[in-house]
């Protein structure tokens, strides 16, 4: 049963094009095939317009389509070798091909044509007439770039030799200067005849000389050709998984978005508790260390200087003895490291608020008791990673939403 059901998706997926659902569908695709035609000056807008509009139909109109049934193409690399394509997914590219029929249907009405046999006939007839024009220009474009090849090459010549002759160099050296670059001349036999010194072919100087390129003219077959691949199931396919992954990580990043506001509020109670245990104390700052290492994960040295610089057992001593007294200076350079540290990381709209939030620590550190100053470093330093991170989430959230 699994065997047949395979062979029939194979069998959908392999002629996927050649769907005769749709007197329009078939009409769609008609342009590959069909032949003949006159020219007509307005066939050049009316494919430009073609193109815009389907465009717009694919990247805005039909979003809400891709968006309601991406989910299913949502499948991993490794399911996709081992179950393929699926009969669900191909239904999914017939309702795809339908909304296309509809929207190729309202732009035929829109330009005034009786049918799109008659809009295709003459999208046909500009392709044939600009292929035809563009082999010319192409022509007239490699013969223009020939030539001024040919230029270049002529001024580097007539430049070397004036080099080699106001350098005083007597004619066995200039000789030796057209020789280095007249590769298409061959040795000597004799080597004791001397040569009236010539210029380098240009050949010889093209070798040297910069390359010369340009873009050629986008021609309305192709600009008609990404339209007709819009109707291709490999294409859709493609397009729909893609939208599927994007819409996963996005799933994924609001599941640790909302898992991570649990967690601040959680921290909030910890660090507002006069229950606070010496222990959770010490977990919060481990954590918050960590938190800053992970904002530059590939950076093994910085990590390496955060180790060094907050170490865990300045904060259980500081617990342990219950006062700051014997520990200020040390206190002070913790507070200046790691808020140095989440400034160069932060956004410069928040640096100000990192460095009061620094000079506040320093400047009270022999103001407060032990467990208030603990509680207002640990929440300053994790109230600013907490920004950080929100602002990279919503810079992904944004960018994941763009892409779709």
């Amino acid at each position: 049963k699994e065997i047949r059901r395979r062979r029939r998706v194979g069998e959908c997926v392999q002629h996927a094009e050649v769907s005769a659902v749709g007197h329009s569908r078939h009409s769609f695709r008609m342009l590959k095939s069909s032949g003949g035609g006159s020219k007509r000056r307005d066939d050049y807008q009316l494919v430009s317009r073609l193109v815009q509009y389907a465009f717009r139909v694919f990247n805005l109109d039909m979003n809400g389509f891709f968006m309601k049934y991406c989910d299913v193409f949502d499948q991993t690399q490794e399911e996709m070798k081992k179950n393929g394509e699926t009969l669900e997914q191909y239904d999914v590219f017939r309702k795809y091909e339908e909304q296309l029929d509809k929207h190729m249907d309202s732009f035929v009405t829109k330009e005034g044509f009786n049918s799109v046999e008659e809009c295709f006939k003459a999208i046909e007839r500009a392709v044939k007439t600009d292929k035809r024009e563009h082999a010319v220009r192409m022509e007239e474009l490699t013969e223009q770039l020939k030539t001024l090849e040919e230029e270049a090459a002529s001024i580097r010549q007539k430049k070397a030799l004036k080099d080699a002759v106001e350098a005083g160099e007597d004619e066995d050296d200039l000789d030796a200067v057209l020789a280095a670059t007249d590769l298409s001349s061959s040795p000597s036999s004799g080597g004791s005849k001397k040569k009236a010194p010539s210029a380098p072919s240009a050949t010889a100087m093209n070798q040297h000389a910069p390359a010369m390129l340009f873009l050629q003219p986008l021609t309305l077959e192709q600009m008609v050709e990404s339209v007709l691949n819009m109707a291709d199931y490999s294409t859709f396919s493609a397009m729909m998984r893609v939208r599927a992954a994007q819409m996963r990580k996005l799933r994924d990043a609001e599941a640790i978005a909302k898992k991570r506001h649990e967690e601040i509020r959680a921290r909030a109670r910890l660090l507002a508790s006069s229950q606070t245990t010496p222990e959770q104390f010490v977990e919060l700052f481990d954590s918050m260390r960590e938190r800053i290492c992970n904002l530059t994960p590939k950076r093994d040295d910085l990590r390496k200087l955060a180790d060094k610089n907050m170490d865990t057992t300045l904060i259980k001593q500081l617990l342990s003895d219950e006062s700051l007294d014997a520990y200020a200076i040390s206190l002070k350079k913790l507070v200046t490291f790691t808020f140095d540290r989440i400034a160069m990381l932060c956004s410069p709209n928040h640096v100000a608020t990192v460095k009061q939030h620094k000079d506040h620590l320093k400047s009270n550190v022999r103001r407060m008791g032990y467990r208030e100053f603990i509680q207002q470093y640990l929440e300053f330093g994790h109230a600013d990673v907490d920004r950080i991170e929100k602002e990279i989430q919503a810079f992904f959230l944004w960018q994941s939403r763009i892409g779709l």
